[in-house]
C-alpha cells in the first residue's frame, strides 16, 4: 500500500518515516514526510526536515513550497508570503504559487498583493474559483461591496461552487458590518436568492438576513418605507417585513429542536406585528 494514501494522519507519518529511515538520501521521502507532518500539525518537525533538505539543495522549490504551507497552517501569513514568493520566482508560469501567494498575502492583510495575485489567477484560468472567493474576501475587507460581489460573479455556472458563490454574494449585499446596504443592494440580494431556488434551512437563513436587514433599516429611518417595492414577497414596510420575518422564523423553528427551537419561536413572537386584538 502507498504510504501517502493512508487516511489516518498519524499512521501516514509513521509509515513515511519508516520509508525515510530505509532511504535516508531520498529527497522525495523527506518531502512526503514533511507534508504529512504539516497535515498532522507537527510543524516544528516538518520545518526541521525542510531545513535539512534546503541545506543539501538550496534550489529545490519544494522546500519553500512546504515551508509556506506550514506557515500558512500556523496563521503566519507574512512568513508564508516570503516562502511562496520564492516559489513564484522559481515557477513564474505556474498558477498554484500565485494562488498560494494570494492566500498568504490575504492572511497577512496585504490586500493589495492578494488582490493582484487572485486577479492574475482568474485572468489566466477562470476555473480557479478559489481565487474568486479570495478576491471577494479581500474586497469585502476593504469595504468595497460592489467589487466583492463582482468577484463572485466570475464563478461560472458550470462550477460546483456556483450556488455557494451566489449565497455569499447575497450575504455581502446585505452585510452591515461597516456600511448599511441601500435599496439597490437589498433588491439584488432578493433577486439573487429568488434565482437560486434554494430550499430548506439555507433559504430560510438567507431570507431571515435579508428581511431583518430591511426591517432594521426601515425602523431606523435609514430607508424610506415603500409599498411599491417587494423583497422576497414582502413590501418594504414595517408590518409586511415583520410578517415575512415571523413566518421564516417559525419555519426555521419547525426544523429545529431543543433550545434552538425555543429561541426561534421567541424571536418570531417578538417580531410579530402588533395587533389590537
Amino acid at each position: 500500500m502507498n504510504a501517502t494514501a493512508i487516511a489516518d494522519a498519524q499512521k501516514r507519518c509513521a509509515a513515511i518515516a519508516l520509508i525515510r529511515e530505509k532511504q535516508p538520501k531520498s529527497a522525495e521521502a523527506s518531502v512526503r514526510l514533511a507534508e504529512a507532518l504539516i497535515e498532522f500539525q507537527q510543524f516544528q518537525k516538518a520545518e526541521s526536515i525542510l531545513s535539512e533538505l534546503e541545506a543539501k539543495d538550496p534550489w529545490d522549490w519544494r522546500v519553500p513550497w512546504y515551508q509556506g504551507r506550514s506557515f500558512l497552517a500556523q496563521k503566519k501569513g507574512n512568513q508564508a508570503k516570503q516562502a511562496f514568493d520564492r516559489v513564484y520566482f522559481d515557477l513564474p508560469g505556474e498558477l498554484a504559487p500565485k494562488l498560494a501567494l494570494g492566500l498568504a498575502a490575504e492572511q497577512g492583510k496585504d490586500y493589495a498583493l492578494a488582490i493582484q495575485m487572485y486577479a492574475l489567477v482568474l485572468a489566466t484560468d477562470p476555473g480557479y474559483v478559489t481565487a474568486a472567493f479570495g478576491l471577494a474576501r479581500c474586497r469585502k475587507a476593504l469595504n468595497d461591496r460592489t467589487a466583492a460581489v463582482a468577484a463572485l460573479e466570475q464563478v461560472p455556472q458550470t462550477s460546483s461552487l456556483f450556488p455557494r458563490s451566489r449565497v455569499e454574494a447575497a450575504r455581502i449585499l446585505v452585510d452591515r458590518d461597516r456600511t448599511a446596504p441601500g435599496i439597490a443592494e437589498l433588491r439584488k440580494a432578493s433577486d439573487t436568492l429568488e434565482a437560486l431556488g434554494l430550499e430548506g434551512i439555507d433559504r430560510y437563513r438567507l431570507t431571515q438576513q435579508v428581511l431583518e436587514t430591511a426591517l432594521d433599516l426601515v425602523m431606523s429611518k435609514s430607508l424610506t418605507a415603500r409599498s411599491d417595492l417587494a423583497l422576497l414577497g414582502q413590501c418594504l414596510q414595517e408590518v409586511s417585513l415583520r410578517e415575512g420575518l415571523e413566518k421564516v422564523l417559525r419555519s426555521m423553528a419547525h426544523l429545529a429542536t431543543g433550545d434552538e427551537k425555543i429561541r426561534l419561536v421567541d424571536e418570531a413572537n417578538k417580531v410579530r406585528p402588533k395587533t389590537l386584538f
